[in-house]
């Protein structure tokens, strides 16, 4: 599938499948992809019935950007996949692990696509990878074990992936999420960010988001706990409230250097 943006409220699909029946699944999936189903009224009417600095800063960042919509790409085990892959390692390492990972199991896409675009591997793929490749893509062992151990359970997880997107279910979905082995509120909550387009849901245990929310909205750092009352008073958007911050231009304070990680695929 191809996507251009042609203006800020239209973008053109084009795309190719195997199958005349998949490629009418990919285009009825289209507008959630794309964000299409993603509503902010209630969340804008919210900020501008609010009387406090915080709201109107949002509601500028906002305005400034019409076209933010959160999108909801499904594919529940290949989504889940890819944040247990970015798990207590740098964006690097996650990136050129998901490289490596296609670049090694994945398949041509049908259709005129560029060179070199790989298809992500099947679950059924995944869970063949020996545990000699995971160690030279750079993933360690407890999560290379995650990934076979949810794989195993794609059927069940394709299930889940069709919850409705309301705020409940969805909060229920990331708590279900959270009873497979390896996964913590933080990967339910990156994964349904991208699946559901989760507006709600907040990646709490991340190494930067708390400080990030912390000093946009107080000028000071925060913890999750913080963060979490922080966020408070948009209760039912606060992913859209994250997602504004990031937006806004605020360049958070550095202390320190950059982690720098080892590399022991050599060894």
């Amino acid at each position: 599938m191809r996507l251009d943006l042609i203006t800020v409220d239209r973008v053109r699909v084009r795309a190719w499948a195997a199958d005349p029946l998949t490629l009418e699944a990919a285009l009825r999936e289209a507008p959630a992809l794309v964000g299409d189903r993603d509503d902010w009224r209630e969340f804008e009417d919210l900020l501008r019935g609010a009387d406090d600095p915080c709201s109107r800063a949002l509601l500028s960042v906002r305005r400034r950007h019409p076209g933010l919509r959160l999108p909801a790409a499904g594919q529940l085990t290949a989504q889940l996949v890819t944040v247990i892959l970015e798990q207590k390692v740098t964006h690097d390492q996650a990136r050129s692990c998901w490289r490596q990972l296609l670049r090694g199991f994945g398949e041509p896409p049908p259709g005129p696509a560029p060179e070199g675009m790989r298809v992500p591997p099947s679950a059924s793929v995944l869970h063949g990878v020996p545990a000699w490749r995971w160690h030279r893509m750079w993933v360690q062992p407890q999560l290379a074990r995650t990934v076979r151990l949810t794989v195993e359970r794609d059927a069940a997880l394709r299930r889940l992936e069709r919850t409705e997107t309301g705020l409940t279910s969805t909060a229920q979905l990331a708590e279900t999420l959270t009873r497979l082995p390896g996964i913590g509120a933080w990967t339910a909550a990156e994964t349904l960010q991208r699946t559901h387009g989760a507006a709600d849901l907040v990646s709490v245990g991340d190494c930067h988001l708390a400080q990030r929310v912390g000093e946009a909205l107080t000028g000071r750092r925060t913890d999750d706990a913080g963060m979490l009352r922080l966020l408070s008073p948009w209760s039912g958007h606060r992913q859209r409230v994250v997602r504004l911050i990031g937006l806004s231009g605020l360049r958070p304070q550095r202390y320190g250097p950059k982690l720098a990680p080892a590399d022991h695929r050599g060894r």
